[in-house]
């Protein structure tokens, strides 16, 4: 076996150069195993960049149902509250008619009322046969939130009595059919002498109503 001189600078330098070697191998071990690393790395990365995107979408995903389905909801409520005002606004239509009716109704059996009380204190006789006309210048309105009756003309305005000082002095019914008793077209339906009922009407109507019975009997008009 060959001694090796270890001191020598041939020795020095072959053991330089294998170290050299060695170390190379080393780094590019070292180098290659980075590499990996990094290339996994960067597949992770690219494995978390695609969950990233696939979580950015489905929660892009539910804020764009849940901003339909709010969208959905508002639209049904707004038909919903149009639906129900609709029914509202039907019942009241519907209990307005009703209450109209109702206060027709009441007005006129008030006025028919007044209209009979009248003409059975002046035209007992003609009770029936005078009511229609009558009851045709009677109107009930609300004063103070009473109801009365009115006597009015045919443009529905309430009439004055005969001897009115203002405008308060509102014609009543009585005065009505007094007045009635004055005109030849009712004249010959209220009695013609004596009292009767109240004994206004003879009173009221006096020789005016016989002129009138004679002037109809004149123009060959039968009294009844």
């Amino acid at each position: 076996m060959t001694d090796i001189d270890t001191s020598s600078d041939e020795f020095k330098a072959a053991v330089e150069k294998a170290v050299g070697e060695l170390g190379l191998t080393t780094a590019l071990g070292k180098e290659k195993d980075r590499r990996i690393k990094a290339t996994a790395r960067v597949a992770e990365l690219e494995k978390d960049a695609e969950e990233l995107e696939r979580l950015r979408k489905e929660a892009t995903d539910r804020e764009a149902a849940a901003a339909k389905t709010a969208g959905d909801w508002e639209q049904r409520e707004a038909q919903l509250k149009a639906e129900h005002d609709k029914v509202l606004a039907k019942e009241r239509e519907i209990g307005g008619k009703r209450i109209g009716v109702l206060e027709a109704g009441i007005h006129d059996r008030m006025i028919e009322a007044v209209a009979v009380e009248s003409l059975a204190k002046y035209a007992p006789d003609s009770v029936e046969m005078l009511k229609p006309h009558v009851v045709e210048r009677l109107k009930v309105v609300e004063d103070d939130g009473s109801f009365r009756t009115v006597v009015v003309n045919e443009k529905g305005e309430t009439r004055l009595a005969p001897e009115a000082k203002n405008a308060s002095d509102e014609m009543t019914p009585d005065q009505l059919v007094v007045s009635m008793s004055k005109d030849r077209a009712y004249a010959h339906a209220f009695p013609k002498t004596g009292a009767t009922g109240g004994g206004s009407a003879s009173a009221a109507t006096g020789s005016q109503s016989v002129s009138d019975d004679q002037k109809l009997k004149a123009e060959g008009v039968q009294i009844l």
